[in-house]
């Protein structure tokens, strides 16, 4: 079939002008778009639709009858309610610090939640085991999850708190309460914004304050 690509560089995307002498179609994006709306107006083109609107309603799609059936099948007996905690990036600058997760979850777990603290390597876990040793009894590391299954952990919590990283934005995209933390000026091309239930803080040279955590879950009523 013909192909269809990106017609020009965007802020943030992964673009290598050659390639566009191989597409059938080019499609032109104005250079400061967020990266959902980006993918949208791409296929839209490629199918011949109409351009989609920043105000059109956004539905991800994800499954998540098939998500809770693999939580269940993991036999976690989570506590309600329940807060993820999301503190493993790629990248070590896009962390928060491990000082402010401590004062978070002390706080929540004194208004009666738990911690999950999910991870994805040998790394992770260990963060997740040294930070769950300040909530005592009220932190959960789970195993090691699937993820179908880590979906159904963030449908089924109260909020989930993270920095900028893929769990985080399916939160997001799930339009479960969700503060996104960001080091960087990139809220604009990868925060929620289809959601009243996304919040997304700091940016370049301010990353997000514990206050500012703090009233973002008030406002979820969780503080």
């Amino acid at each position: 079939g013909p192909l269809v690509g990106l017609g020009n560089r965007t802020d943030g995307a992964g673009y290598e002008w050659p390639v566009r002498f191989f597409y059938d179609k080019r499609v032109p994006i104005a250079p400061r778009t967020h990266v959902v709306e980006r993918t949208r107006q791409l296929v839209a083109a490629a199918l011949n639709e109409p351009e989609p609107q920043p105000t059109d309603e956004i539905d991800f799609g994800i499954d998540t009858g098939r998500a809770a059936l693999a939580l269940s099948a993991a036999n976690l007996n989570l506590p309600v309610p329940y807060v993820v905690f999301v503190h493993a990036t790629s990248r070590a600058d896009k962390q928060w610090p491990d000082t402010a997760w401590i004062e978070l979850g002390q706080a929540l777990v004194r208004r009666g939640a738990s911690i999950v603290l999910p991870w994805g390597s040998d790394a992770e876990r260990a963060t997740s085991e040294r930070l769950a040793k300040e909530f005592g009894a009220a932190a959960i590391v789970p195993p090691k999850l699937s993820l179908p299954a880590v979906v159904g952990l963030i449908e089924g919590a109260a909020a989930t708190v993270g920095v900028d990283t893929g769990l985080v934005h399916i939160a997001a995209a799930l339009k479960r309460p969700t503060v996104e933390l960001y080091n960087f000026a990139t809220a604009w091309r990868t925060g929620g914004y289809w959601s009243p239930n996304v919040v997304n803080l700091g940016t370049a040279g301010q990353p997000p304050t514990l206050q500012q955590v703090k009233s973002a879950l008030a406002g979820f009523g969780l503080l």
